[in-house]
């Protein structure tokens, strides 16, 4: 299988793929992850299927406009594909690391918060900086969660707080398929998840992304906080590049459990929705996956500091609530029933 990458379509350029799927890539043993793998698989670039398909004797603008319409049937393309390679196979570890502010009331049940910790490594083919610190994707949330665990510190809750820096988020979500495969809780007990991935460093915000918006309850939560702050929540306007299912929070989504992705809108206090669009451009093109994600002393803390504080504040009314949230109807998710639970030793 070949994966046709589009930039317009993906939201990232084509060196984005390159950068993340050049080298060695990572999956679960099969002992965690028993779905077969494919003997082949790889990306092509638009132009490149173009050529292909050109070279064929097909066009590929046109059957992928057709592949579109119900009753679609595939097409054999005339071309044959010559694959040798040498692959070799090692075992590795990568960490969760997990904390836990107990629940005064009712610790059997908990919210959780995730921000991924990993990034890409480093490329010693690369000519200068040859490091992904990935400063913004993922420090930024990482260093959000334990400011917000430090928060939650100062006053009991009734329920339990999880945060969980999970790894190989970049890599298929791998540390957070884990950590839903081995909860510490009963999946049931489980009131939700609060994703952080990536904060706004381009000032404050008169508006909330809600990533995946209409699919549960925790919308509400986020229309409420963000009331408090007189801000507004829009939904992702995008929604075609599948940003709800790229990072950790569909893992708990998954498996019936209602999850927050939500980050700062693109109408910015100073400069509107002109300004946070040319921002939000200038990070895809120039740090989104590059070595060149590095910390920088310009940073303007304001929209991120606002951004923790509305977490904060869903996250302890979540903490400290009996209900639970559900999932909208209609919603491609559903509450996990006691007797579906997984538990496990905390």
């Amino acid at each position: 299988m070949f994966i046709v990458h589009e930039t317009g379509g993906a939201g990232y350029p084509w060196s984005v793929v390159e950068n993340g799927w050049t080298g060695p890539q990572f999956s679960l043993p099969s002992s965690e992850d028993p779905a077969p793998r494919l003997d082949a698989a790889g990306w092509l670039s638009e132009d490149a299927a173009t050529r292909l398909f050109a070279s064929a004797g097909a066009d590929f603008a046109s059957l992928k406009k057709s592949a579109d319409i119900p009753g679609f049937k595939p097409v054999a393309l005339d071309a044959k594909l010559s694959v040798s390679f040498r692959s070799g196979i090692e075992s590795a570890s990568s960490e969760n690391v997990v904390g836990m502010l107990p629940g005064s009331e009712r610790p059997d049940e908990a919210v959780f918060y995730t921000a991924h910790w990993d990034h890409l490594g480093k490329d010693e083919s690369l000519t200068g900086d040859q490091i992904y610190n990935g400063a913004i994707d993922n420090a930024t949330g990482v260093a959000a969660m334990m400011e917000i665990a430090e928060a939650l510190k100062q006053q009991p809750n009734r329920r339990s707080v999880v945060f969980a820096a999970v790894t190989l988020e970049e890599s298929g979500l791998l540390g957070s398929r884990y950590l839903v495969g081995h909860l510490p809780f009963a999946a049931d007990k489980v009131v939700a998840d609060i994703n952080i991935d990536i904060l706004a460093l381009s000032g404050p915000s008169r508006s909330v992304t809600s990533i995946g918006y209409g699919q549960s309850d925790m919308d509400d939560y986020l229309m409420a906080a963000a009331k408090e702050q007189s801000r507004t929540v829009v939904p992702d306007d995008k929604p075609e590049k599948g940003f709800f299912f790229r990072s950790d929070h569909i893992n708990f989504a998954r498996v019936g459990i209602p999850a927050l992705y939500a980050s700062s809108g693109m109408d910015l206090v100073d400069g509107g929705e002109a300004a946070g669009r040319k921002a939000a451009d200038d990070y895809t093109s120039n740090r989104y996956h590059k070595p060149s994600d590095n910390y920088d002393p310009n940073w303007d803390f304001r929209g991120a500091v606002q951004d923790m504080d509305l977490l904060l504040a869903i996250g302890r009314r979540l903490a400290n609530e009996s209900t639970f949230p559900q999932w909208k109807a209609g919603a491609d998710f559903a509450r996990p029933a006691p007797a579906q639970s997984r538990t496990s030793a905390p």
